[in-house]
């Protein structure tokens, strides 16, 4: 049997692969460097690690995630403590390529569709986003694009997919739901106006069938372990309270001047005009698809600054949205492809650029020696499996780096000493840990609390230790 190859097949999926791990070296734990998380990340991670022993989610640790995010860095931190994440977000990161490939192509030529793709890829703010929601959300929004183009082929099946996907989103971040729902909702209208009343009520059931089978398994497993309850409070209630204290703490003006600076999101503006403007071109192709991805960015765009909340990972729910802005670009423009070749040639050569100036600036070779001393002086005071807390943004790095436990189950801790001190310092006083450790840079935001829920700190936690990074307590009488 003689067996064919493309050979440009062979180079766009060589293309693709060589973009993508260029670009998932942004983050400090690829292989090369196997630098911990902090901040975010490195709590996910913490929890990740923590159900391998039996720890759980909501009932023993707190965290305003969705219970998606906790069993995926569970997984990648099975797979390796250090760069099993790493692995698994990048086959996420390549996977995401060969779809968003695979759809462009179904309007567009091979090279046109890869250059299209290694931009979306290359404009992607991935630094510090392994085990990260934004990540499984893209790939999870690329998946949905995919199916939803294909709907009238296996109607029945690929309904109970995007009901699937819709409901996996939700339980990552509701606002990473926002494509699925406006691209749900376009599709059931289309369908109603254009009088498809079979296909609408096989879209309808197995869609709402997808959706419930998910939710279902997750709540019941959630009731069977304890972690219905706290999963209510720390998911829906506590995110409630997050949300309007950046509010407080930023201008709208800081907050679109941040954002402004990101190359994905000047790209996604100038698309966002030219895809208005199609809309009102009704017999343009591919209109439906403008019209709803169109929708899609600006609300999307919206419950990025809407937060008020300075955080570039952020932008990188943008990608599926660029992608199709650009697939629809060039394919609405499609007379004057070589002025379009030129112009995503030209984009694509600058994000080459920047990915090569920011690998080259901007990457970590090593863990921070203050870090790594810090936690050489706790492995070597404490016992194994002691407790401790570091207060915060640096969360779990520390007790990712010393594999000890964290001593509340509060490792967002930050957040939750701006919105309900009272329960995080309550159950500090009463574990009591060896150590305390506070980051420098954050004293302040400290300091009122201590004051007022344990005055005594000072007394009971003199100050035995300060480097650049922490102020280090340790109990008198430990």
């Amino acid at each position: 049997m003689r067996m064919h190859f493309n050979i440009s097949q062979i180079i766009y999926t060589l293309g693709l692969f060589a973009v993508c791990f260029a670009v998932s070296l942004y983050d400090s734990q690829n292989p090369l460097t196997k630098i911990y998380a902090r901040g975010d990340t490195s709590v996910y991670q913490y929890i990740g690690k923590m159900m391998w022993q039996g720890i759980l989610p909501y009932r023993d640790i707190f965290d305003h995630k969705g219970p998606v995010v906790y069993l995926w860095n569970m997984l990648g931190y099975g797979l390796h403590p250090m760069t099993g994440q790493w692995l698994l977000e990048f086959l996420l990161l390549l996977g995401s390529a060969f779809i968003a490939f695979k759809i462009a192509h179904k309007y567009l030529s091979e090279l046109t569709s890869f250059i299209i793709t290694s931009i979306v890829i290359l404009f992607t703010p991935y630094e510090d986003t392994i085990g990260n929601t934004e990540n499984i959300s893209v790939f999870l929004n690329f998946a949905f694009l995919y199916y939803d183009l294909k709907l009238q082929s296996r109607p029945k099946t690929i309904s109970f997919v995007l009901g699937f996907i819709l409901a996996l989103q939700l339980l990552i971040k509701p606002p990473h739901s926002i494509l699925p729902i406006i691209f749900c909702t376009g599709t059931f209208l289309n369908l109603l106006i254009k009088k498809n009343y079979l296909l609408l009520k096989t879209f309808t059931f197995y869609t709402a069938l997808g959706f419930i089978s998910v939710t279902a398994c997750f709540l019941l497993a959630l009731e069977a372990y304890g972690g219905l309850t706290n999963f209510y409070h720390d998911y829906l209630l506590f995110n409630l309270q997050y949300t309007p204290y950046w509010k407080q703490t930023y201008s709208l003006k800081f907050i679109t001047d941040f954002y402004l600076t990101e190359p994905i999101i000047k790209l996604q503006l100038i698309l966002l005009v030219i895809s208005a403007l199609l809309c009102f071109k009704p017999n343009t192709p591919l209109h439906l698809l403008n019209c709803l991805n169109t929708i899609t960015a600006i609300s999307t765009i919206y419950l990025i600054i809407m937060p008020n909340n300075p955080l570039k990972h952020y932008t990188y729910m943008l990608s599926p949205i660029l992608f199709t802005s650009l697939v629809l670009f060039c394919h609405s423009f499609n007379k004057y492809r070589a002025s379009i070749l030129v112009i995503i040639t030209t984009i694509f050569i600058y994000g080459i650029c920047q990915t090569t100036s920011h690998l080259t600036n901007n990457s970590p070779k090593e863990q921070n020696d203050v870090v790594t001393d810090t936690a050489i002086f706790l492995q070597n005071n404490l016992k194994e499996k002691e407790p401790f807390i570091v207060l915060g943004y640096d969360m779990c790095r520390l007790h990712l780096l010393t594999n000890r436990p964290f001593t509340t189950h509060y490792p967002m801790n930050p957040m939750v000493n701006r919105i309900m001190p009272q329960k995080l310092f309550t159950e500090l006083k009463q574990a009591k840990p060896k150590f305390i450790l506070l980051r420098v840079e954050e004293i302040s935001h400290y300091k009122n609390s201590f004051y007022t829920y344990w005055p005594e700190f000072s007394n009971e936690y003199p100050l035995i230790k300060q480097n650049s990074e922490y102020y280090i307590f340790m109990r008198i009488n430990p």
